[in-house]
């Protein structure tokens, strides 16, 4: 039986989880600790698979007591909950955690998180692999220009001067941004030839985007194990999804934050292809296809929310990495939000460009089709993405 701890300060909270929680005790032995100290003292008696703790606690907050439990116990999963969820209060947190939830978290969006979290534990084929994924120390290095970038544009009097220079600095990287700027995948009517230009084509915002996801491929040398046409296939899928996620997200509050997600979404599959060891990446690298590694029960969209929380990114990428296959499955639906519609992105796609990584593209979940008009609004997604598809 699976373990997992819980941790809150109010005993009123952990008697609320008890009891929304109290169908699965077949399923899971569930421990409900007062505070930090209790937890640390149930961590000394027993293991557990996974650790649930309040972000703020007196004495020691949730924070401090998962980078303890990182240290001590580098194999459970760390979950946090926290009132406090603005991208702000979240970025120093994710490298210590594999997941964070917003407070108050219904039952149902818990107990789905738990069900992945311990699947995912459940599943990986070797101990080797498991604490691999789970430590997270052999991710590779944060995007260093990204965050430079992200720190400079929270000082509103930085001169445009300053934002053209980060980038400048960097050669190589200042090669391959103009050259994605001046691909198809913009439709750009003229040659750009420099930073500045391309920052006030294209804005600060995509630009941004756009070295993140550079970064983030340079450092996971993809090149090293696959062969040119997944890369290829993988920078095209990348960008459309992006594109139709953009085009998807107009008039929706997520809608300026789509693209980056989009194109973010299947780092996880680069990731398990280069640097999981042993017969999982192996498979990837010379199959160019996730199927047989993700039998083992590590998928590719799990590993890219664990890589976009290692680098610290904002928590809505790393919930679109980590669920782009699979939204809340039973949630009630009035609109989509930022996870259906990368996932409904992601699907279409593959329907337009089907690649090696999914020979059999993932369907779009039918609740989502049902819950917003059924076959006419399926039909007009796919109409959109063709549309999207011809500009790049």
């Amino acid at each position: 039986m699976r373990r997992i701890l819980f941790v809150d300060d109010e005993p009123e909270i952990l008697r609320a989880m008890q009891r929304s929680l109290r169908r699965r005790r077949g399923e899971w032995e569930m421990v409900f600790a007062n505070g930090a100290r209790a937890a640390l003292a149930e961590l000394q008696s027993q293991s557990f698979d996974v650790v649930v703790s309040d972000g703020r606690m007196p004495d020691m907050d949730g924070i401090a007591l998962l980078r303890q439990v990182k240290a001590e116990h580098p194999q459970t999963i760390r979950i946090i909950l926290s009132g406090h969820a603005d991208d702000e209060a979240i970025i120093p947190v994710l490298p210590t955690i594999h997941q964070f939830l917003s407070k108050p978290c219904e039952s149902r969006v818990l107990e789905s998180v738990l069900e992945s979290a311990l699947d995912t534990s459940r599943h990986t084929d070797t101990e080797a692999v498991r604490e691999a994924l789970l430590t997270a120390d052999w991710l590779p290095p944060g995007p260093r220009l990204y965050n430079q970038l992200t720190r400079a544009l929270k000082d509103p009097d930085l001169p445009m001067k300053r934002i053209y220079s980060l980038i400048e600095r960097d050669a190589s990287l200042t090669a391959v941004l103009l050259k994605t700027v001046n691909s198809a995948y913009f439709g750009m009517t003229r040659r750009v030839s420099t930073v500045a230009e391309a920052v006030r084509l294209v804005g600060v915002v995509t630009i941004r985007c756009l070295t993140l996801f550079i970064e983030a491929f340079a450092h996971l040398d993809p090149k090293s194990r696959l062969g040119n046409n997944y890369v290829e296939w993988f920078h095209r899928h990348s960008f459309l999804t992006a594109r139709i996620a953009e085009a998807l997200a107009v008039g929706y509050p997520s809608a300026d934050k789509a693209f980056t997600a989009g194109l973010l979404h299947d780092m996880g599959a680069l990731l398990m292809a280069t640097r999981l060891p042993g017969e999982a990446g192996t498979a990837v690298a010379d199959a160019g296809r996730l199927h047989a590694a993700e039998r083992q029960g590590i998928t590719h969209a799990q590993l890219g929310g664990w890589l976009l929380a290692h680098w610290g990114l904002p928590a809505f990428l790393v919930e679109a990495a980590s669920r782009h296959h699979g939204p809340l499955s039973g949630a009630q639906r009035s609109a989509l939000d930022l996870t259906d519609i990368i996932h409904v992105a992601d699907c279409l796609a593959n329907e337009l460009s089907p690649g090696p990584e999914c020979p059999n593209p993932v369907e779009i979940e039918s609740q989502l089709i049902n819950a917003t008009s059924g076959k006419a609004q399926l039909d007009a997604w796919r109409q959109l993405a063709a549309r999207v598809e011809k500009t790049i």
